[in-house]
């Protein structure tokens, strides 16, 4: 899914709605490493198959990439929104903490990474229950992922061949 636009980051673009359900102040800001972790752990629990060791270089290439909304000092939703060179950026781990969601905080973040990406072609790749949403942001999609997973066959060697 692709989009552009130039939404900013406030409190003015959560819908009113949702600023009544928050509970304390949220407060908006990059995440360190290991908050990068978390993130991936909460993909993880939700069935999402986030890549193995993709955190540290992600973050590497754009260490304001990463965004999280935290209350009273928790972090209740993340997501990513990495720059790659001048023209293109990707979305990813956008989520909310379970306990959290229905509650403004995922905007927050989405925002964020929208005025983060502000100018550039930004790419996603989004679960297919968040797609109706992603396209009430403007995305549409281009392409459809096929996810496998599974066991390698005995006898296949490091190098991805047969001996």
């Amino acid at each position: 899914m692709t989009a552009t636009g130039d939404p900013r980051i406030s409190v003015d673009n959560v819908h009113r709605s949702e600023l009544t359900r928050m509970t304390a102040s949220p407060s908006i800001r990059t995440l360190t490493l290991p908050e990068v972790q978390t993130l991936i752990d909460w993909a993880r629990r939700e069935g999402w198959n986030p890549g193995r060791d993709e955190a540290a270089p992600m973050h590497a290439a754009d260490p304001d990439g990463f965004i999280g909304c935290f209350v009273e000092g928790a972090m209740v939703a993340g997501i990513s929104a990495v720059r790659y060179g001048e023209d293109f950026g990707f979305i990813g781990l956008y989520i909310c903490h379970p306990e959290h969601r229905g509650n403004g905080y995922g905007r927050l973040v989405w925002n964020a990474a929208m005025a983060h990406l502000d100018g550039r072609i930004i790419g996603l790749d989004g679960v297919p229950e968040q797609q109706d949403n992603y396209a009430r942001m403007g995305f549409s999609p281009l392409y459809r992922t096929v996810r496998w997973s599974g066991l390698a066959p005995a006898g296949l060697s490091r190098g991805g061949r047969y001996p």
